[in-house]
Parts: C-alpha cells; sequence; structure tokens
C-alpha cells in the first residue's frame, strides 16, 4: 500500500566550522505556503564545532509554539541539514527558508529561498517481528513461570538502523537480517539517533571529591537512520530499495515492506 509521504528542504551546502551564532546572524525565516505568514527563529548563540552540534542549535531554534517547531524534523548525513515535514503528503510543497539576518546561510541554506519539495508517495516499513519475550513478567513468582510456560512466547518487533556506510544493523537476528553489530550505535543519543557523537557524563559516586568526567565516542559507521520496533514508518523509494536489496546478512527487508 502507497502512503504519502513528506515533504523537506535540504541545505546547499556545508556550513564552515567552527561557526559563530551572535545576533548578527542568528535568524531564519520560515514561511508556510498555506498561510503565508512568515515565522523568525533565533539559533541559540554559541559557537559550533560540527553538524551534530548544529544539529542541536536548529533544535534549540524550534522550540516554542510556531508551526515550523510544531512539526519538522531536523537530520543530519554528515555533510548537510535537511528539514523534513512531519505531516504527511505534499501539503507543504512550497514552503520556503529565507535569511532572517544570516542565518539560514550559516546553517548552508546558501540557495535562498530553499523551497520544500517531494511529499510524492512513499512505502510503509514494518520492522520484523520475532516471538522471543517470555509469557510472564521477570517478577513472576515460579508458580507462575510454570503455569505460562505452557503458552507461546510473545511477540515484538526489532530495532533496525541503517549506516553511515549503507550497512544496516538491527537489534536481534531474524531471517530478514542477522547483522547485530551495534558497535557503531551504542552508547547512543536518543534524542539525535542520527549524530556520529556521542557525550556522555561520569560521576564516580565513591570519590571525595566527586569530579565529573566528560567522555565522548565518535561513531564510524554511525546510523543515519532508525525505525523503531513495533511501529510502521513511512519511508522514500530511495530508502525503500535500499532495505529490499540488503541481502548481505539474510533474505532482506522486502517482506517488511509495502
Amino acid at each position: 500500500m502507497l502512503m504519502p509521504n513528506f515533504a523537506s528542504v535540504t541545505a546547499a551546502t556545508t556550513p564552515t566550522f567552527p561557526l559563530t551564532f551572535s545576533g548578527a546572524n542568528d535568524k531564519f525565516v520560515y514561511t508556510p505556503i498555506a498561510t503565508g505568514i512568515p515565522e523568525t527563529f533565533t539559533i541559540p548563540h554559541d559557537e559550533y564545532l560540527g553538524l551534530a552540534g548544529l544539529l542541536g542549535a536548529m533544535e534549540g531554534a524550534l522550540n516554542g509554539s510556531q508551526e515550523f517547531g510544531s512539526f519538522m524534523v531536523i537530520t543530519e548525513n554528515g555533510s548537510v541539514i535537511t528539514a523534513t515535514s512531519a505531516n504527511p503528503g505534499p501539503g507543504n510543497n512550497g514552503d520556503t527558508i529565507t535569511e532572517g539576518n544570516g542565518g539560514a546561510a550559516a546553517l548552508g541554506f546558501t540557495i535562498v529561498p530553499a523551497i520544500f519539495s517531494g511529499g510524492a508517495y512513499g512505502t510503509n516499513f514494518t520492522p520484523p517481528l520475532i516471538q522471543d519475550r517470555p509469557p510472564f513478567n521477570p517478577d513472576s513468582t515460579e508458580l507462575q513461570k510454570e503455569l505460562w510456560l505452557h503458552f507461546e512466547n510473545r511477540i515484538r518487533g526489532v530495532n533496525v538502523w541503517i549506516m553511515s556506510d549503507g550497512s544496516i544493523v538491527q537489534d536481534t537476528a531474524s531471517p530478514e537480517n542477522s547483522n547485530t553489530d551495534l558497535s557503531g550505535v551504542y552508547p547512543w543519543d536518543v534524542n539525535n539517533p542520527a549524530a556520529p557523537y556521542v557525550r556522555s557524563i561520569f560521576i564516580d559516586s565513591g570519590a571525595d571529591p566527586q569530579i565529573p568526567s566528560e567522555h565522548d565516542v565518535s561513531h564510524d559507521p554511525y546510523p543515519v537512520q532508525f525505525f523503531s520496533g513495533g511501529s510502521t514508518h513511512v519511508v522514500s523509494e530511495a530508502t525503500a530499495a535500499m532495505l529490499g536489496d540488503y541481502t548481505n546478512f539474510g533474505n532482506g527487508y522486502s517482506d517488511c515492506l509495502t
């Protein structure tokens, strides 16, 4: 079954790093074609060293009640930023990102206005299902476990990641794909699943004084798309072809595409 896809716009160039946002270049303007009413967004003032941080800057700019911030998803693929509407269908085709005071160009949207397009049709992808969950709860008594062992295991969906090198991994093997190498996924920034960098802060509770230490992990390859198990995701035709053709470790995901 074909489902409506999403309109998006991709930055034309990679920003020049380090990149500092200040009052001189901190704004960009989004104009929805439906209303024609411009919405101005301010990027948090800071120095950014790479696309991962810049992605967070745009997400920070979107916080608020304006229309753009309420349904736009910001991603990056290692070189440029893409803004994608979370509203299905072609209704956002023709929306634009333009300069406020230079913020759009600083983000890489050097062709101004940057015009949203796409929103034609895509394909449904439902990650594989496996039957590996016991029918009882972890805190069940032994008698309860003995009773429920007469029932089948429960079904769950596996999580699937497409990596920057074109490989596809999932958290548990299935006939579609047995590649469960998650070394490029974890530790994982759940708020930014496409980021190659993960930062964690560790505090030794037994130390005196307790001094936090920062740990940064750079993944290569790193996730560029994430599909949560138990959900159906609308994907582009290019992504659908990649999923269907990935037979390095199994049958491929053709049976998961509709």
